[in-house]
């Protein structure tokens, strides 16, 4: 088949998610060609080498002085460069476009204007437009005179998002908890194409584990780092471990609040940014256990990367974590409570033989269920369908 990749994400999981998937698709012989608005789109996981051609854009975009009036006038000229990309990838007749976010609009505006068919991979819908939890934290770090400013863009970015979406001839989500996000979202039932893992890259390693927790992901309320830094007060001093925080974007006002927090709960905490796959890998290795306490996750590529280096996980008992850990057997699931959250630390912590039970199970549970070539089997099986 011939197909055109289309994306504007930023670096994190959705961009190595599509790095593998496309990686995944070599063996099937498409000709795959890639159009980006930037070449920032490949600092991270840059796909320019696994495919065919790459159409780069070379969009910059322009700054103005008014806040407001900056967000609209990039949207309309960046609008632009996605029609001139939609008439481009027209005119070369693909099978179809397999698209991906967009870091402005969540759902990107190409899927208005193309008119060869398009296959949307989507994540998440812009959850600051439809979760309430969200909307409230970002609004309450606002100065009351730009609210309206703020309430105004939110509500344009999710108007954009969804009217883009709908466009789409088959929506393929990361998890069931995602399919129903996106059907209250947009109105559209999509298709369930669980993402997977490298195994040959996330594996155990000869470290001696430490007394480490991780936790990884964007610094940003969201990720609810403050839950996990609060929790850690309930374990005692003496076998209290150390926090190790690893992201790659950060909202500075919510690490200094966090270096706060921690300093006053006398929480060992550190932060690495930017780390390599290599360095990533050796982390995992390190620590006793890898933390997820991220808000309604809805897939989560560190649990799996985790759960391949033989590091148990602890999870909150809530959206797509749910669908990759089995309580008890190759993790823990606990409700959002941060002493029911410590207790569940400390047992792994205690407990050598429970641990090792759940150690030894979570590489299992990856080699039969998450492997990075199921994913792209299964994509390659919608794409197949999708043509017919």
């Amino acid at each position: 088949m011939k197909i055109a990749i289309y994306h504007f994400l930023p670096s994190g999981g959705a961009k190595r998610a599509l790095y593998e998937l496309i990686k995944g698709l070599k063996k099937f012989n498409h000709q795959i060609d890639l159009y980006i608005p930037s070449d920032e789109c490949e600092e991270f996981c840059d796909l320019r080498p696994i495919v065919k051609n790459t159409y780069d854009y070379k969009y910059v975009f322009p700054k103005f002085p008014f806040s407001l009036i900056s967000f609209f006038l990039n949207l309309l000229f960046f609008e632009r460069v996605q029609k001139k990309i939609a008439r481009e990838i027209d005119q070369k007749k693909y099978d179809f476009v397999f698209i991906n976010h967009c870091k402005i609009t969540q759902s990107p505006s190409i899927l208005r204007f193309l008119h060869t068919p398009s296959i949307y991979y989507c994540q998440e819908p812009f959850r600051l437009s439809y979760e309430y939890q969200f909307y409230s934290k970002e609004i309450n770090k606002v100065p009351f005179w730009k609210k309206p400013i703020f309430e105004l863009n939110i509500f344009f970015r999710g108007y954009l998002d969804r009217i883009n979406a709908q466009k789409a001839a088959l929506i393929l989500v990361n998890s069931y908890y995602s399919l129903e996000s996106v059907f209250k979202a947009y109105g559209i039932y999509p298709k369930v194409c669980y993402l997977g893992v490298d195994v040959d890259k996330f594996k155990p390693l000869n470290i001696k584990k430490e007394n480490l927790i991780i936790s990884i992901g964007t610094m940003k309320s969201h990720k609810s780092f403050d839950f996990l830094v609060e929790a850690m007060q309930y374990i005692p001093y003496e076998i209290r471990p150390k926090l190790e925080i690893i992201y790659n974007r950060k909202d500075p006002t919510h690490e200094k609040s966090l270096i706060n927090k921690a300093k006053s709960l006398r929480v060992n905490i550190n932060f690495i940014n930017n780390i390599s796959d290599d360095d990533l890998v050796k982390e995992y290795n390190k620590a006793k256990i890898t933390i997820n306490t991220a808000s309604v996750e809805p897939f989560g590529l560190t649990t799996l990367e985790s759960m391949s280096c033989e590091t148990p996980v602890i999870g909150l008992k809530e959206a797509g974590t749910r669908e990759i850990i089995d309580n008890d057997l190759n993790g823990i699931l606990v409700d959002r409570d941060q002493e029911k959250l410590a207790k569940e630390i400390i047992g792994l912590l205690t407990d050598k033989e429970r641990y090792l039970s759940l150690k030894n199970n979570c590489r299992k549970t990856i080699m039969k269920k998450w492997k990075w070539e199921y994913s792209a089997q299964n994509l390659n099986d919608f794409f197949t369908n999708f043509k017919k």
